[in-house]
């Protein structure tokens, strides 16, 4: 149930092409009793609150099929493999079983993503593995994951964790599957607080893709240190740049 429209049609589309019964509901009073998964959006997840507490609610149609056919919902041991980048690749992995799969927008995002599944499922032992690669993108990913959370995180060596056909997988078909293999390893636990520092070859990466996005502006190191933890969009600093040189 959801009053957004492009939510609405798309999980719409997608349950009538997976041959799910189902049904729509506007007014949260006239559920009926016999419905126990309740498909809603996001943004609209928190006025469901009130629902009594024997009904499911999720955001997305892979957890509302698993649930409601009968799938568990609590695992002994859950993995969650991050293969690192700037759209970082997520698995959830319950008892050896690949539960969902996702990919976020940005390193800071993965907490959303975390947070969303956590709400439907539980398990006895949660351990976060985490690809050794990344740079500056694993630091924000690992500082995410040690200020909101309060599980262990695995260091885990990426090597033979990324298909290498590259015209059989797009890219994140590529980073999903490199997620679900690293959640599959055994690294190394890490205990030191992690605070991310790009070092020179990612700052001047940045400044050339200022280059290539605008055709002539270099942005300054400073600003692409800004970009390079996430504070500022590529195309904000570049904005920034234009202004201090009266460009």
């Amino acid at each position: 149930m959801s009053r957004e429209p492009r939510f609405y049609y798309r999980v719409i589309k997608e349950l009538k092409e997976r041959d799910v019964d189902f049904i729509v509901v506007d007014d949260i009073e006239k559920i009926p009793e016999d419905v126990s998964v309740i498909l809603t959006s996001k943004k609209e997840e928190n006025k469901l609150k009130k629902i009594k507490k024997d009904k499911k609610i999720v955001t997305n149609v892979e957890d509302a099929i698993r649930i409601a056919n009968g799938f568990k919902s609590k695992f002994k041991e859950l993995f969650i493999g991050i293969d690192p980048g700037l759209k970082p690749g997520i698995a959830f992995i319950g008892d050896g079983i690949v539960v969902r799969v996702a990919r976020a927008y940005s390193p800071e995002e993965i907490k959303k993503e975390i947070e969303s599944f956590l709400k439907n499922y539980k398990a006895d032992k949660i351990v976060f593995k985490v690809g050794d690669g990344g740079g500056i993108y694993r630091d924000r990913i690992l500082k995410t994951l040690q200020e909101n959370f309060r599980h262990d995180i695995e260091i885990i060596c990426e090597r033979s964790t990324t298909p290498s056909i590259s015209k059989e997988f797009n890219r994140a078909t590529k980073d999903i599957i490199a997620a679900i293999n690293i959640a599959l390893k055994v690294g190394k636990i890490i205990k030191e607080k992690i605070e991310p520092m790009p070092n020179d070859g990612e700052i001047r990466k940045i400044q050339i893709r200022s280059r290539e996005i605008s055709g002539k502006i270099t942005i300054s190191r400073d600003l692409a240190r800004k970009v390079a933890l996430g504070e500022l969009s590529i195309e904000e600093a570049i904005e920034m740049h234009k202004k201090r040189k009266n460009i």
